[in-house]
């Protein structure tokens, strides 16, 4: 799935979405920040959520933003400094693969190299 001069990789189990990898921003390199993963976290607004975890202390790593036909997005960080993102379903509905309660929904790995 191309993102720009880059590609969004997919991956998929029983032909359906697992997880996706994506490789960082030169920004990210020249900070020599670590590939990582980023646990997606659906809600019904990233508007509202974002808003209400920078109330409780969270911050903003990344504000609400359309991406695609994905739907919005934003990154956050919570006050023991863990990231993680949220996301609100646009066309595709993230992970098809459904985890137990309380498993994270859609994993994403940033790496130095496109998968």
């Amino acid at each position: 799935m191309g993102m720009g001069d880059a590609k969004y990789s997919i991956a998929t189990v029983k032909g359906k979405d697992a997880c996706a990898f994506y490789p960082m921003s030169d920004d990210q390199k020249k900070m020599k920040v670590p590939p990582f993963w980023l646990p997606y976290i659906s809600v019904k607004s990233v508007d509202e959520t974002a808003k209400k975890a920078k109330a409780a202390g969270g911050k903003i790593l990344s504000p609400p933003l359309d991406v695609m036909d994905l739907g919005p997005m934003a990154i956050l960080q919570d006050p023991t400094r863990a990231a993680f993102a949220i996301s609100q379903s646009g066309q595709r509905k993230g992970a098809g693969n459904r985890a137990p309660p309380r498993a994270t929904g859609w994993p994403r790995r940033t790496t130095h190299q496109a998968a």
